[in-house]
């Protein structure tokens, strides 16, 4: 009897505790939020002082109604350029005709370059606003682009205001200046002058070629 008094009074005090527990006040849970950019900056000037090297950003350039929007690697910024880099890799074969589609040695006839094509452009700083920013996941060593000027000479495909609207050039960059650019066509000839104050931006683009893979040259593989 005493023990069954015992098991009684204990099954008591639970059903106690668990109304205390029901009726008490439960804590509010607010899930986590995810972690969010911040917000764009309002001027090239401000931008500047937030600018990391090696970071993807997305700038809206703009010469009065004009805008283009440029997006890239950030590599190089001074007082009058911010410079974005973008780069395309394609994988070439080149090889002994027949020979280097031969099956386990044709190996030893055919080689693989991988062609690299770097576009850097070159900005104004005081016509760029930045619209987006996404850190490097992994920041690594890179290469800059040296000097505080578009190099010259050099092929460029320049953008550009006229008359209210969007126009573009491809030609040779010859000269720059504090007050703009001069620019020749293919053949370095008719040199035409493009004030900077109507300057969007100044693409250059530079080939490289790299070995990956086997050990004969020959003609392109079609």
């Amino acid at each position: 009897m005493a023990i069954a008094g015992l098991k009684r009074s204990g099954v008591a005090v639970l059903l106690l505790l668990a109304a205390a527990v029901d009726g008490a006040e439960q804590p509010v849970v607010t899930p986590a939020q995810p972690a969010t950019i911040a917000a764009p900056m309002a001027t090239a000037a401000a931008a500047a002082a937030g600018l990391t090297m090696g970071d993807e950003y997305t700038v809206d350039v703009r010469r009065g109604d004009v805008k283009k929007s440029c997006g890239g690697k950030l590599v190089n910024a001074n007082d009058k350029w911010l410079v974005l880099r973008s780069e395309v890799v394609r994988a070439e074969v080149t090889g002994v005709p027949l020979l280097m589609d031969l099956p386990l040695v044709g190996r030893l006839f055919r080689r693989q370059h991988d062609n690299r094509q770097v576009n850097d452009l070159w900005i104004p700083r005081e016509a760029a606003m930045v619209t987006a920013h996404v850190p490097a996941v992994k920041p690594k060593a890179m290469t800059t682009v040296p000097g505080n000027e578009p190099p010259t000479p050099a092929i460029c495909n320049a953008a550009f205001a006229m008359g209210g609207k969007l126009a573009g050039y491809v030609g040779t960059l010859s000269a720059v200046g504090a007050d703009g650019v001069t620019l020749s066509d293919i053949n370095n000839e008719h040199p035409q002058q493009l004030a900077q104050r109507d300057i969007l931006c100044l693409e250059t683009s530079q080939a490289y070629q790299q070995l990956t893979a086997g050990r004969a040259s020959g003609a392109k593989r079609k």
